[in-house]
């Protein structure tokens, strides 16, 4: 069974992200300049589609088994360090304010997959383990 919290406008509230804290890293491969893939498979990877304004999935993999990812949102892409809870510290590549977009419970795979109604378009997508504080990669929807 897959738990999920999602805020009533998919954006309202502050990040707040649990977890224990510690160096994150993943090589990251450079194709063209909107083209950014995670080369270690292992790592936490979010992935958004569907169709603007209609219905959307929020996908992730490689997170910690049984254990909860954080999804926050953005109207831009930045830098915001988060300030409070287990990821204290962790940077972002969101600009403030984020938003938490969801919270998805993972089960044993470490991947997840929810879908809900799209209210707006136009986000920046990130997410964190909240057990490791390993952070995806930035998708834009």
């Amino acid at each position: 069974m897959i738990g999920i919290t999602i805020s009533p406008l998919l954006l309202a509230g502050a990040l707040w992200l649990g977890g224990v804290p510690g160096p994150q890293s993943a090589a990251v491969e450079h194709e063209s300049a909107l083209d950014y893939r995670i080369s270690d498979p292992s790592a936490l990877t979010l992935d958004v589609y569907g169709v603007c304004g209609v219905w959307i999935t929020i996908s992730v993999s490689g997170a910690t088994p049984n254990s909860w990812v954080a999804v926050g949102a953005s109207r831009n892409s930045g830098h915001y360090v988060i300030s409070s809870g287990r990821c204290s510290g962790v940077a972002l590549g969101l600009a403030s304010p984020v938003r938490l977009a969801a919270n998805i419970h993972v089960g044993p795979s470490g991947a997840a997959a929810i879908g809900f109604p799209a209210l707006t378009c136009g986000y920046y997508f990130q997410a964190v383990d909240t057990q490791t504080c390993a952070v995806s990669n930035l998708v834009y929807w």
